[in-house]
This record gives C-alpha cells, structure tokens and sequence, in this order.
C-alpha cells in the first residue's frame, strides 16, 4: 500500500506480537461455558445468517433442464455455425 493510503501512525512490522493483537483486540475473550456451547456451521447462528451460510452460490438452477442433443451435419453447415 502507498504511503499516501497508510492510516496516520502506521509502521510496518516483520510481525505482530500478541501484545500487539491484544492492544487493538476489542473482543472479550470465551468464557468456558461460551466454548463449550460453540458448535461449527449456522447451528446456533440467527436464522437469517444460517440461511445466507446454507445458500449455495453460483448460478441460479434453470427452470428447464438443457437436453444434449447429438446430430449430424454437413460441414459448411458446421462452419457457418463455428465462425
């Protein structure tokens, strides 16, 4: 990142201690009941979150499913098609 771009007071680092993390952490640490009661994926998530979490990405399903076809044609006809 440009120096321009830099938040005022950045220095760069090799790396981070965990003193580091925990100065700019603003998150309580886990209580052991908290741990205990984690469970991965949307079990326990708000319904909206468990739902965004379950979709599946990409393109929509088709109403129609596409049907392969296999014919033979003439090869200029083919050549029209290819160009």
């Amino acid at each position: 990142m440009p120096k321009a771009e830099q938040a005022p007071g950045y220095t760069p680092k090799e790396a981070y201690t965990q003193a580091d993390w925990d100065e700019v952490s603003d998150n309580p640490p886990l209580t052991d009941a908290e741990l205990a009661s984690a469970r991965p994926g949307p079990h326990g998530m708000p319904a909206e979150m468990a739902e965004a979490f379950l979709k599946r990405a990409g393109r929509p399903r088709a109403e129609a499913k596409a049907v392969p076809v296999s014919m033979s044609v003439p090869p200029d006809v083919l050549a029209a098609y290819k160009a």
